[in-house]
């Protein structure tokens, strides 16, 4: 099996290097600030992209034919789920998408 290209580590970093990745850590939205659920998703002042967002999710998971909807069998109780709430952020620390998944 071939091994995937995976980028060199070097232990040592230089004092720009250490700064530059401080900063994208430090700065813009952040995944500590977000909605634990979904009203709180939806109240939110970014409401609508959350919104987006879960659809977005559901239209996938559907479209790729994940689950089956069933009725329920009498006595079992169901499997239950919820949205997570995520920002992703590109290589470079810039903001690529909200998730919701």
């Amino acid at each position: 099996m071939e091994k995937p290209n995976t980028p060199e580590v070097h232990e040592e970093t230089s004092d720009t290097e250490e700064t530059f990745f401080a900063g994208i850590a430090s700065t813009g939205p952040s995944n500590t600030d977000l909605p634990r659920t979904l009203k709180e998703a939806l109240s939110h002042p970014d409401g609508e992209l959350w919104k987006s967002a879960l659809e977005e999710e559901l239209l996938s998971l559907n479209t790729n034919a994940v689950y089956d909807t069933v009725p329920l069998p009498k006595g079992v109780k169901p499997i239950t789920s919820k949205p997570v709430f995520r920002i992703k952020f590109d290589q470079n620390g810039t903001l690529r998408d909200t998730n919701s998944g």
